[in-house]
């Protein structure tokens, strides 16, 4: 059977676009191609939506996962609508503004940035009750320099909140929790501390155990239990459990709907290989700070081998060459075996002996036919494999060599 890429069921056709009055398939073609027609239908279809509740999620990283967190537990008791898949297109708002209906109680929506101005025009065209913000980090360091620029420019969300609205802050980040002096509507800050407005501890997360934790409100605290693998996870399911609280729902809810929400397509996402492997695909996203969660997973994981299979980071103003000195020297003191795939795969595998590890516990290929032939021969059941990388270097292939191999 042939492997399919996983995000690919998150961006099919909508059959119904646009208000009711807009003809399904003329709405398919204008909010594609992206024309102003389509944002000023959309920006005016909101304003006439002013029953239905909007919530914009942001931040450096995690928003995809946050934003299915809380749709899960929003959906499981009202009529509610989400942005599609992992979006950072700029047509993704209008169309999920204009895919919405007065039926529907909530809208969630992811809202990234890649150049300045944009989160100004999303929080405008959106115009969200509830913003969430995550977390600010380097991701962004190639369009906005340093992350003192990044969160002025996602703190613009919580700036068009009105008296009545909320911002759902990350109390744990600094940059984040100064939102709250941004926002004219009230502000929550949830985290790790114990005086914030919502926090959690007893995080544990040692695969094959899923990630689970205790989370508090007041005299309040519900036990949750993911299907997520990872600590740093903890920070997006806080963050759902925080807005859907401001939204009625309870903790105990909160908690059940998140119990069966799925790992994201290629988000720390296990998958089974032909050797009773276990692999974590992480190879959408590239950037350091995710790069260290990985390093987590593999350091506490119980069992066989821990091995990372990566190609490059991205988020990094520095060249190539030290970007694979930076993850051979994180990596070294941690993992049982390095893979690394790509053009300089061989000057990573030697920095990485010079960072302790034996000729053994490298490898180097070119390309992903290689990197498909080890996992499927030099692997056993209790290896854990963690595939990492950005997205243009589509490592994808290599379980696609696996899966489908050549004449097979």
């Amino acid at each position: 059977m042939a492997l399919m890429e996983t995000t690919a069921d998150y961006y099919g056709d909508e059959v119904r676009c646009g208000p009711p009055f807009m003809k399904p398939g003329l709405g398919r073609r204008l909010w594609l191609f992206y024309n102003p027609a389509v944002v000023a239908a959309a920006f005016l279809w909101r304003r006439i939506l002013f029953r239905t509740t909007f919530i914009a999620v942001t931040g450096s990283s995690g928003k995809t996962t946050t934003k299915e967190f809380l749709y899960a537990i929003l959906s499981s008791r009202h009529r509610s609508i989400k942005t599609r898949g992992s979006p950072n297109a700029r047509y993704e708002l209008p169309r999920t503004i204009l895919l919405t209906r007065p039926r529907h109680r909530f809208v969630v929506a992811e809202i990234g940035i890649v150049e300045p101005g944009i989160m100004w025009r999303s929080a405008l065209l959106f115009r969200p009750d509830i913003a969430v913000v995550l977390n600010i980090n380097n991701n962004h360091i190639e369009s906005f320099g340093k992350a003192d620029t990044t969160a002025r420019e996602k703190g613009k969300l919580v700036e068009v909140l009105g008296r009545r609205g909320a911002a759902i802050l990350n109390g744990d980040d600094p940059r984040v929790a100064a939102m709250a002096k941004r926002t004219r509507g009230e502000s929550v800050l949830w985290g790790a501390s114990s005086g914030l407005d919502l926090w959690a501890d007893q995080i544990s997360s040692r695969w094959p155990e899923r990630l689970s934790f205790r989370v508090h409100e007041g005299a309040e605290s519900q036990l949750v239990r993911t299907r997520l693998v990872g600590r740093h996870w903890t920070w997006a399911a806080l963050a759902a459990i925080a807005a859907a609280r401001r939204c009625g729902i309870s903790l105990k809810d909160c908690a059940s709907a998140i119990s069966v929400v799925p790992p994201f397509p290629v988000r720390m996402e296990p998958i089974s290989l032909p050797s009773g492997a276990t692999l974590l695909r992480d190879d959408d996203n590239g950037y350091s700070d995710t790069f260290d969660a990985c390093l987590d997973v593999l350091r506490d994981h119980q069992g066989g081998r821990g091995i990372l299979m990566i190609s490059q980071l991205s988020g990094m103003k520095t060249r190539e060459q030290n970007r694979l000195r930076h993850i051979a020297n994180k990596a070294a003191p941690i993992c049982d075996m390095c893979v690394f795939i790509g053009r300089k795969s061989r000057y990573a595998s030697r920095r990485a002996m010079d960072a302790g590890m034996t000729k053994d516990q490298v490898r180097a290929f070119r390309g992903p036919i290689e990197a498909a032939e080890f996992l499927r021969n030099e692997t056993v059941p209790s290896d854990l494999i963690v595939l990492k990388g950005r997205r243009v270097d589509r490592l994808g292939r290599v379980l696609s060599a696996i899966f489908e191999p050549a004449g097979g």
